[in-house]
């Protein structure tokens, strides 16, 4: 919800007017006998709805002390969307911006401002909007019309559509977006302030600029010169001097004399009286009715009524401001603050445990947060005993696990051991029938019983049926097998035999003595196997058992040698087919002699292998059953132990939250997950959260009706003068369901607010500001009133002397005391002892409605419900005799000015009965006023009065809760009063000659922003610098060229300006070319030229065009901003903070991308001003280093503020 503020919303022309359909004037008089006010309503904004338009700049109204005060913000979202159209990802935050990434692209903006119709014909021109949205945009603001969409008014980017054009060539427009009355000479001073900065970041921006001019607004430019005329006659117009340099002189020779004629007139002869006329109407969605189960009521409202009833809204006064309480019910229920995966230390988790009386374990927080929990001291404090218990079982649990594992594998040993002769069978077997396979002609008869050379059949079995069960063990096998190397027989002898046999058998055939040869062979070879015995110097593998079993190595073969030490070759056949010839040798060949030797050599080595690799296999076997099957033992056993673990924790979790939460309630911290950090010792992230038991309890806001600067200066001018108040939220607060608020009303300005609260017992009475009022049911309060006896008390306030009087009423008694406050009402003493006027009724005790102070002496007015309407004087401490008889009232009120009571009457309408203090007694009637028709019982049910303005002009407010509005009476309260004068008899001088225009101020915006801003500063600066660089230029676009001269003004304007301001120009003014061509003449699509920026280069230098305010000091306190704006939540989080608190807390905004990318290894100058009020600080920076600060003489800029005017970037 905005703030949305719209002098104008109806369109009535006026004789000789302008059209319509160009800007709306004011209404004199409005119809229904209200004046339009401001509403606060949700907004439909039209931004979305123009396609590539972005919002750059916007106006934010905030309080300031002399009413709202509009600054100009950065739309982040709107800007971060352009940035990330742009170049992906540019843009995380106004913090996080990746200018680099933005500087490889460029843009060329054009400057656009104007008429509303002008720019709408632009936007279809460029295919930007439909005629239905044009038509909304140029649909006047009417904030009767709740969610009218709208454009607010600021700087826009509009990145238009082009397709099948040279992106080179195609422009972006920056446009200046006007409200209803921008261009209007006679518009507030707000808006021709807020016109003239949006004007200044324009033409910063942009080197070139086209100001689109509609017809109605061209048709009625005036030139520098031209006389008023008739035409004209209707005075919402500028006046301007003319200023002429004429040598005419205007003083008078007469007027030098020493003797002046004066006369003596009455200016001033009144009698009491009342007026009444129409006022302002708001509409808020918080007035409105609700049905509560309270007694929350103001002092107005009878203290007797029902609980059961329907509460509205309730008027609040002050004497210089008002605004109205709402109640809203909260149901009983829980509330929780939340802390999401924080980092904590042990210590400070363990302080966290602490300090809650319970601590809560939720269902995520899982065994691993639950055992970090039970690590800390604050947690074995409450629940060591259970905690000491539990790691016992889980002890036992590990030990039972242990010894199980244990116990099972023992027995699969024994189970294995078992079988072992019959696995060793097996494994024998399949080792001779790899053998076998090898060597055929392997007599396996001598190493095995067996007749037949195949495995046996039951060992065959029990093998395939043992490789099925335990999975690997054929992978296992085999690999045996291949480390055994049986395709070669290892033994020196053999090799040895194989090597010489080839020259054995060729000296056999030519020797004459082949028994001879055979014998030298055999001995050689004997000689040979005796003398080189086999060395082995590598191992089968990696063979081990668990059972103790050693396991045999195999040996490879090394190169032989014969007897003379020559190298043999015996790769030349294989020792398979080298045994298979051997054994083929028939009985008598002379080589059967050294078959049998031979044959005992491979045997030997046979016999070994069948024994080394049939233990290996039964090994491995072994090994690898027992390995598995001890894995499931594990397995089974961790199950079984988690099973006892998860009961045991199950059951001291129980015990555990029972310990940890004994109290019902639900108030304590709740944790929701906690793990470990690796890489940090004792550091924790833990997500939890906070939470209380909330019992009913009723919530009030209060609501203040504030004024616009304009409208409190010319308030100041013109006590006259018709407001338009804003509604903001002043504060909220809670209070349980047995109490209700006896009295509210503003103090200080509106700066403070006085609440009383009827606490069942006591009634206690609170002063608060903004920061300190939801936080009233923790405060002590300033009085305490008991009510024993049956006691109910009435108040009043009168804050101009600074005092509160308290009636205290009981069955039998009556009793005055006044209470006086400090002068900054923070401070409540009691001043004298209460005061018994009891004995003043001796007709008995009557029912009190109201007590209120009389006008300027120390009197209190006492309204009784009968009607009657007595004053008590505290300094003769006696009622006057003089008494009032009212026969109905609705509500009785003292006027802010303190002069007359006012009372509110209804009998077929509502009526206004006012008794002025001076008379009262004498006209026991008073003074009575009809109030408008439609001020009947349907419109209003809550009444009020309240004045705004140092004047303090009564206002009677009424409260319409069926349509949200609250409605306003001017009362015109007047005195009897007689005034004189002295005036002098001379001459008045004569008066300038005067012009008057309508909206020249397309024109004129140009001298106002050179007026206040620099021209040239004297630190040059320059925010970017583009790459391609055009003369400056300004271009206005209208069909009236030839009857008004626009280069002409313009020249005049830069003329009159240099030579009345003295300003340095160095002829950058005259140097600006300006150019009047039709709108059907410019090709919108594309621009020639126009200069090129670095888009990252003009997006900084938009960020270093605005100020940013980072704290302002109000109430004695120092409040710093978030990103430029009052952040209540900033405010109260600082309440107490130390000052290393507050100065980490002061955000510098948007200047923070800036700092980190192009002046991060940059030296920073700091240039200050500090002086009083309104002395030019704002404007002596804005000429030094070309900064952009608001400052004016009718205004205060009340906050410390940063501008980062900077050179041009490296």
């Amino acid at each position: 919800m905005t703030q949305i503020k719209n002098p104008d919303p109806v369109i009535i022309p006026l004789p000789n007017s302008p059209p319509s359909d160009t800007l709306p004037l004011p209404d004199p008089d409005p119809p229904g006998g209200l004046t339009p006010g401001t509403y606060e309503v949700e907004e439909v904004d039209l931004l979305d709805r123009v396609n590539g338009m972005y919002r750059l700049l916007y106006l934010y109204s905030e309080a300031a002390t002399s009413g709202l005060v509009d600054k100009v913000i950065i739309d982040q979202d709107s800007l971060g969307e352009l940035m990330n159209t742009i170049v992906p990802r540019s843009y995380s935050s106004l913090s996080k911006i990746r200018f680099g990434a933005l500087d490889q692209t460029s843009i060329q903006p054009v400057g656009i401002y104007g008429s509303k119709s002008q720019i709408v014909r632009l936007l279809q021109q460029l295919n930007c909007v439909d005629h239905e949205i044009a038509d909304c945009l140029l649909q006047p603001r009417n904030e009767q019309i709740m969610h009218q969409p709208w454009l607010r008014s600021g700087i826009y980017y509009l990145n238009p559509n082009t397709p099948n054009l040279d992106t080179t060539q195609v422009p972006s427009y920056v446009i200046y977006w006007p409200d209803d009355t921008t261009w209007n000479d006679s518009a507030e001073d707000s808006v021709r302030r807020n016109r003239t900065t949006f004007m200044r970041y324009l033409t910063r921006l942009v080197g070139q600029t086209f100001a689109l001019i509609s017809p109605e607004h061209a048709s009625m430019l005036v030139s520098i010169g031209e006389k008023s005329t008739d035409s004209k006659g209707s005075q919402e117009g500028t006046i301007r001097d003319n200023g002429g340099d004429g040598d005419g002189d205007d003083e008078d020779e007469d007027d030098f004399g020493r003797f002046y004629t004066f006369e003596v007139s009455k200016t001033k002869d009144q009698e009491e009286g009342v007026t009444v006329s129409p006022g302002f109407s708001v509409v808020h969605q918080a007035i409105k009715s609700q049905s509560l189960q309270s007694t929350s009521i103001l002092h107005e409202r009878d203290s007797q009524q029902t609980s059961d009833q329907s509460f509205a809204p309730t008027i609040i006064t002050g004497e210089g401001s008002s605004g109205f309480l709402s109640v809203y019910h909260i149901p009983p229920g829980h509330k929780s603050r939340s802390s999401p995966g924080l980092e904590r230390t042990k210590i400070l988790l363990n302080r966290e445990c602490s300090v809650h009386r319970n601590i809560f374990l939720a269902p995520s927080l899982g065994r691993e947060g639950v055992h970090i929990l039970i690590e800390l001291d604050a947690v074995r404090q409450r629940a060591g005993t259970i905690i000491d218990v539990y790691h016992k079982e889980l002890q036992k649990i590990d030990h039972r696990k242990v010894e199980s594992i244990g116990q099972n594998k023992a027995n699969l040993k024994l189970e294995l051991q078992k079988e072992t002769d019959t696995l060793h069978a097996s494994c024998r077997a399949i080792v001779i029938s790899k053998l076998l396979d090898i060597y055929p002609a392997l007599d396996v008869s001598r190493h095995s019983t067996s007749e037949t050379q195949e495995v046996p059949n039951h060992e065959a079995v029990y093998l395939q049926s043992l490789e099925e069960k335990h999975v690997g063990l054929s992978d296992i096998r085999e690999r045996v097998f291949d480390r055994a190397q049986l395709h070669q027989v290892s033994t020196r002898g053999f090799q040895t035999a194989k090597a010489n046999y080839p020259k054995f058998i060729q000296q056999l055939q030519s020797c004459a003595d082949p028994e001879a040869l055979t014998r030298e062979f055999i001995e050689k070879n004997e000689v040979s196997t005796r003398e080189s015995p086999v060395r082995t110097t590598q191992k089968l593998g990696y063979f081990s058992s668990s059972f103790g079993w050693i396991t045999r190595p195999f040996w490879k073969q090394r190169p032989v040698s014969d007897n003379t030490g020559n190298k043999v070759d015996n790769h030349e056949i294989s020792d398979s087919k080298f045994i298979s010839s051997v054994a083929a040798i028939p009985k008598g060949d002379p080589a059967f002699s050294i078959k049998e030797k031979i044959l005992d050599l491979f045997h030997d080595w046979i016999k070994t292998q069948i024994q080394t690799v049939t233990e290996a296999l039964v090994s491995q076997f072994q090994n690898s059953i027992l390995e598995e099957q001890a894995t499931h033992v594990r397995a089974e056993a961790e199950i079984q132990s988690r099973k006892d673990i998860s009961e045991v924790y199950e059951t001291f979790l129980e015990k555990l939250k029972f310990i940890l939460a004994p109290a019902t309630t639900t108030r304590g911290i709740v944790f929701e997950r906690i793990e470990r950090i690796e890489s940090r010792p004792q550091h924790y992230r833990v997500t939890s959260h906070e939470t209380s038991d909330i019992s009913g309890a009723f919530k009030h806001e209060i609501w203040a009706l504030s004024l616009t600067e304009d409208d409190n200066r010319k308030l100041d001018q013109n006590p006259l003068h018709p407001i338009h108040p804003v509604i903001s939220k002043w504060g909220s607060f809670e209070i349980p369901e047995n109490c209700s608020v006896r009295y509210c009303q503003f103090l200080n300005g509106g700066r403070k607010c006085l609440v009383v609260i009827d606490q069942h017992e006591d009634v206690d009475i609170f002063i608060v500001n903004t920061a300190t009022i939801t936080r009233i049911p923790s405060l002590p309060p300033l009085r305490r009133l008991k009510k024993s006896g049956n006691r109910s008390f009435l108040m009043a306030v009168d804050e101009k002397k600074h005092l509160l009087a308290v009636t205290t009423i009981t069955k039998t008694q009556v009793s005055l005391q006044m209470f006086a406050f400090d002068k900054e009402f923070t401070n409540l003493h009691a001043r004298g002892s209460p005061l018994d006027v009891t004995t003043s009724y001796s007709d008995g005790l009557p029912s009190f409605h109201s007590i209120h102070f009389t006008g300027e002496s120390e009197e209190l007015c006492l309204v009784e419900k009968s009607g009657r309407i007595r004053i008590y004087s505290f300094v003769s401490q006696t009622f006057r005799p003089a008494i009032v008889e009212l026969h109905s009232f609705v509500s009785v009120f003292p006027s802010p000015d303190g002069a007359a009571l006012l009372v509110l009457e209804r009998a077929t309408r509502y009526g206004l009965r006012a008794f002025h203090w001076e008379s009262f007694g004498h006209n026991l009637e008073g003074i009575q006023v009809d109030l408008p028709d439609d001020t009947d019982g349907a419109s209003c049910q809550m009444w009020g009065v309240a004045s705004f303005g140092i004047h303090c002009i009564p206002l009677l407010l009424g409260l319409d809760v069926n349509r949200h509005i609250i409605k306003s009476l001017n009362l015109h309260i007047s005195r009897k009063d007689t005034e004189f004068s002295l005036r002098s008899k001379a001459r008045d001088s004569k008066a300038a000659a005067s012009t008057i225009t309508w909206h020249n101020s397309l024109l004129d915006c140009h001298a106002a922003v050179w007026s206040k801003y620099p021209i040239v500063p004297a630190i040059k600066t320059e925010a970017f610098c583009p790459d391609v660089q055009y003369p400056t230029s300004l271009t206005f676009v209208s069909n009236v060229s030839e009857s008004f001269s626009f280069p002409s003004y313009i020249k005049s304007l830069v003329r009159d300006f240099e030579r009345q301001s003295r300003k340095p120009t160095y002829g950058r003014l005259e140097g600006i070319h300006i150019q009047v061509c039709a709108f059907d003449d410019i090709d919108w699509a594309r621009h020639s030229q126009v200069n090129i920026y670095p888009t990252g280069e003009w997006m900084a230098g938009l960020l270093c065009l605005i100020p940013i305010q980072i704290a302002v000091a109000r109430e004695n306190r120092f409040i710093p901003l978030r990103d430029g704006v009052l952040d209540a939540a900033t405010e109260q989080s600082l309440l107490g903070a130390e000052i290393g608190d507050i100065i980490e807390a002061i955000s510098i905004g948007w200047y923070e991308s800036i700092f980190n990318s192009y002046l991060a290894e940059r030296p920073v100058k700091v240039i200050s001003s500090m002086g009083e009020q309104s002395v030019g600080k704002s404007y002596a920076l804005n000429h030094i280093v070309d900064s952009s600060f608001a400052g004016s003489a009718l205004r205060t800029t009340e906050a410390g503020g940063v501008s980062l005017p900077i050179q041009t970037y490296p």
